[in-house]
């Protein structure tokens, strides 16, 4: 299944209707968020489109085939633009030049800031949890504010989830949501009079 598939209207109304399902059965408040991507990757670009060009070069000077040395800045500007180039536009590579620990890095970042910038810290019951999705960096974080009581619970779910974004599965994606209502209704059911505190809508 294609990343499009989690950003068109279909994709928004179904990820409203699981919110909705898991608070129906839940005290917690549930925030949906899929990026394309977190962070600024331009180091990686720019790195990758250095290493090219000086390839390039040293191609050029060591070799035995003569070339003309009004051609030498060209070729080495575009060894460069193509490096760039790659690495904007294929997100494995992008992956791997900056290496797992700064694409964690960033999406942690970012969704810490999202929990914030959404407003999910203020229920009254601090009961909020944000469902952070990245597709470039295949990343799903899940942010609880201190009033949810289900760590175990929410770790699994991470898991599953990040898994349904490395796999581009919406469908997946939506279930594993889903799933998150009888979990916490377990620790934290339901009640009449629970107010509806966040929009229900995908951000």
């Amino acid at each position: 299944m294609a990343e499009r598939a989690f950003f068109d209207k279909g994709a928004k109304d179904r990820a409203t209707s699981a919110i909705k399902k898991v608070e129906a059965q839940t005290s917690c408040e549930i925030v949906i968020s899929v990026r394309h991507s977190c962070g600024s990757y331009r180091a990686a670009d720019l790195t990758l489109g250095s290493v090219l060009a000086m390839t390039s070069l040293a191609v050029m000077i060591y070799s035995p085939r003569p070339f003309r040395s009004e051609a030498i800045p060209i070729d080495v500007a575009i060894a460069f633009g193509v490096g760039m180039l790659a690495s904007w536009l294929l997100p494995t590579l992008r992956r791997a030049l900056n290496g797992p620990a700064r694409v964690r890095e960033n999406v942690d970042s970012a969704a810490k800031a999202a929990f914030y910038d959404l407003g999910i810290a203020k229920t009254n019951r601090r009961r909020g949890i944000l469902v952070f999705a990245s597709m470039l960096e295949k990343r799903c974080k899940l942010v609880a504010d201190v009033g949810v009581t289900a760590p175990d619970v929410l770790a699994k779910a991470e898991v599953a989830l990040q898994q349904t974004i490395a796999r581009r599965d919406f469908d997946a994606f939506v279930a594993g949501v889903e799933a998150l209502g009888p979990l916490l209704g377990e620790t934290l059911p339901h009640k009449e009079g629970d107010e509806n505190e966040l929009p229900d809508e995908m951000q």
